[in-house]
């Protein structure tokens, strides 16, 4: 995880909300407890995914690897995907929501350890914005 002092990208953000998509069969007592948010949050990614085949990719590659790698991927896949300007404003005002959402989720005291990046994600996206 990077250094608390240092505040995560939009692709590092995107990278950490990405690790969601495996809650339901790596946690799925935490998917239990957090069903609506967790859901809500792969349905945004999904409809992001499906802007782009190389976005679904960078998503899925992105799952095993750090947020700062995963994010790396993420990026190049946007920039490749050359998404439209109206495209890119509905992905940041979702993002927001659903970040919103994950707040309460990455405090949890039951969040995996595995997600530990997650909460940084999510958590640090809101100082970022300040």
């Amino acid at each position: 995880m990077p250094p608390t002092a240092q505040l995560p990208s939009a692709f590092e953000t995107l990278a950490g909300l990405a690790k969601f998509i495996a809650v339901a069969h790596i946690s799925p007592e935490f998917y239990q407890q957090h069903t609506h948010a967790i859901e809500f949050t792969c349905a945004f990614l999904r409809t992001a995914a499906s802007l782009s085949p190389a976005v679904e990719a960078a998503f899925r590659k992105s799952l095993p690897m750090p947020v700062n790698e995963g994010a790396t991927v993420i990026e190049a896949a946007i920039r490749e995907a050359a998404l439209s300007e109206r495209d890119v404003q509905w992905l940041d005002e979702q993002e927001t929501e659903v970040l919103q959402m994950l707040v309460p989720v990455v405090r949890a005291p039951s969040l995996p350890q595995w997600l530990a990046e997650s909460r940084w994600a999510v958590l640090g996206a809101f100082e970022s914005a300040q």
